[in-house]
């Protein structure tokens, strides 16, 4: 499991949270990590230049450093920038078609993403389903 996660998500003068998940249940933890760090990639070009990995702290009896949760930090400014955000993981989910993304709005509801929604709802209608959920406030 990877996440793309918590961002202050600014939206008509509001802000609100918004959590990516990133799963694929055939793929190894390694390639999940990959796919995020892919994903945060395309976010932090397209989206938001300070987008970030979330981590946590290493175990106090591991010698390593701190562990990748898969998780992305980031804030989108305008409407339009959530837009992008929701185009660039369908083009992303278009490109790795075994992950499947869950994103958490601000009210805490969930919603799984994968490519069939692009395919059952196309690509307009999942778009406007997407950032109609990612702007809920209550």
């Amino acid at each position: 499991m990877s996440d793309v996660s918590w961002s202050r998500l600014p939206f008509l003068g509001e802000e609100m949270d918004v959590k990516v998940t990133v799963t694929a249940v055939e793929l190894s933890e390694e390639m999940i990590a990959e796919a995020t760090r892919e994903l945060l990639k395309i976010i932090r070009s397209d989206a938001d230049p300070r987008a970030r990995l979330v981590t946590r702290e290493a175990p106090i009896d591991s010698k390593g450093a701190a562990i990748v949760l898969g998780q992305i930090v980031l804030a989108l400014v305008t409407g339009g920038a959530v837009k992008s955000f929701i185009k660039e993981v369908f083009q992303f989910l278009g490109r790795h078609r075994r992950i499947k993304i869950e994103v958490q709005n601000a009210t805490g509801k969930k919603l799984k993403l994968e490519w069939d929604y692009v395919d059952r709802h196309g690509e307009e209608k999942a778009i406007a389903l997407v950032e109609t959920f990612l702007t809920q406030s209550k």
